[in-house]
């Protein structure tokens, strides 16, 4: 997930400087090492208003926006689906990320009160069937996740 991306996920509290630190740790390299991941090692990692002021270095751009939600919602429904058996009801919860994510149109899809965009009429199907069809919307909008071949690209749902 880019530094731009990762930002715009602090500024509304989805991650916080913990995650921000470990992720630096993560990225480390010294033979590779960019200037934001390096200015967060050398910060304390407890300390906000210095996390924040890195951060706020990362300009984040409103025409990116969309493309930083789409990593966001990438994540955010990755990482449900790999716990969806643990969950009760994981539709719900795809609800609840489509308002935090400002309802963005590319995941409206996948939402249980939004109509789908495929043709598929729901008043024609059973329960059990418009939810196998949810699953597989939920399914196939992850493998676009997994295989954009660039996290900056722009993903079409």
């Amino acid at each position: 997930m880019s530094w731009s991306a990762l930002s715009y996920g602090y500024s509304r509290g989805w991650i916080d400087n913990k995650d921000i630190f470990n992720l630096a740790l993560e990225r480390y390299n010294p033979s590779v090492s960019d200037d934001i991941t390096s200015s967060i090692l050398l910060t304390d990692a407890h300390r906000s208003d210095e996390i924040e002021s890195i951060l706020a270095e990362v300009m984040v751009e409103e025409s990116n926006r969309d493309l930083l939600i789409r990593e966001w919602a990438c994540l955010f429904l990755s990482n449900l689906w790999d716990s969806r058996a643990d969950t009760r009801d994981p539709f719900t919860i795809i609800d609840e990320i489509y308002a935090e994510l400002d309802y963005p149109e590319f995941m409206a899809h996948l939402v249980t009160y939004m109509p789908s965009v495929d043709g598929w009429r729901s008043e024609d199907h059973t329960r059990e069937e418009n939810t196998v069809h949810l699953y597989d919307e939920w399914r196939a909008f992850i493998g676009k996740c997994e295989r954009s071949p660039n996290e900056s690209q722009s993903i079409n749902y």
